[in-house]
């Protein structure tokens, strides 16, 4: 997000706000001259930088939208496959009763940060896995991960946050 206010917004503020030119513009066949003050332009700016900022931060990680945040499961059962990479590390899991599952897990940065590394977990390793349900239950996804277990050694991992998922 920082990159996109720094690599875009930011120069565009000042190109806008620092000129006293007038800003020409075609509307359908007719040319119309649009005069806006530089504190005009500046206000017009600043509510595009809020509202580009607002939908990019409101468009990721809708889990409201998509899971039941408010229910907790468990799957147990096989890695199948492993997808280390971003923007989040997915684990195909492979349950006795239920079928096969995704588990979104978070990116692999911060597992990295918290100790994770890229063959913490195997295909075949035997795990327990705490996360939210997809509200649409065809879906087969279990996503904002609480807590995975490997029972065979005891090796666990906790979300390093303590935040709610709304």
């Amino acid at each position: 997000m920082l990159g996109l206010a720094a690599d875009f917004v930011l120069p565009l503020w000042w190109a806008l706000a620092a000129t006293d030119r007038d800003v020409t513009g075609t509307l359908g066949s007719e040319t119309s001259l649009w005069v806006y003050s530089v504190p005009m332009r500046r206000a017009l700016t600043f509510g595009l930088t809020i509202l580009t900022c607002t939908a990019v931060l409101s468009a990721h990680h809708s889990y409201g939208t998509f899971y039941a945040t408010d229910h907790r499961v468990t799957l147990k059962g096989q890695v199948a496959k492993v997808a280390f990479s971003n923007p989040h590390v997915m684990l195909t899991i492979e349950t006795k009763n239920s079928g096969t599952w995704q588990a979104e897990w978070t990116n692999t940065d911060s597992l990295t940060r918290q100790g994770v590394q890229q063959d913490s977990v195997r295909v075949g390793d035997v795990l327990e896995i705490e996360g939210s349900p997809a509200r649409n239950p065809d879906s087969r996804v279990v996503s904002a991960l609480t807590e995975i277990r490997r029972p065979a050694d005891g090796w666990r991992w906790v979300r390093s946050d303590n935040r709610t998922i709304e």
